[in-house]
């Protein structure tokens, strides 16, 4: 099976003017702070593919994808698994909340933060019946517990 990941680092508004709007993929598309920042998300999960996937390799770096609101620096890392519940467990928590090295990083975090994360930092998304899965890190992520929203 064929696995993808896409990892965004970059955003920008978006301008109701084109020529504006061109300037501003422009800016995000040569940003040095930007680039460096996705090249080494890419990084981290092409690392984190190569523990359970054949063949793994980046079939797109740093494209400008566009939404109705920002433009978005994307790419993406391909790799061919045997199960899909194995990459899951290679990619999360992703790389971009963790830091790296992964492992070390991690035994840090659980050391100095008083409480679990929770959602934060690990996926949403859904898993069909025919295999087929979409997930999304969960950034931002407003949480209700006894009736009291939280944003984390």
């Amino acid at each position: 099976n064929v696995e993808a990941s896409k990892p965004i680092k970059g955003t920008i508004g978006r301008s109701d003017d084109p020529e504006e709007d061109d300037r501003l993929k422009r800016t995000l598309a040569t940003s040095v702070k930007d680039l460096a920042e996705n090249s080494m998300i890419v990084d981290l999960v092409t690392s984190d593919f190569h523990r359970c996937a054949e063949n793994v390799e980046v079939t797109s770096l740093h494209k400008i994808e566009s939404y109705e609101t920002v433009h978005q620096l994307v790419s993406t890392v391909e790799g061919d698994a045997e199960e899909f519940k194995d990459v899951l467990k290679c990619c999360f928590p992703g790389g971009s909340m963790t830091g790296a090295p992964k492992r070390r990083s991690m035994e840090i975090i659980r050391r100095l933060e008083q409480r679990d994360r929770g959602v934060y930092a690990g996926c949403v998304g859904f898993i069909s019946y025919s295999g087929d899965a979409k997930l999304a890190m969960t950034i931002r992520t407003a949480v209700f517990e006894d009736g009291v929203g939280k944003v984390r």
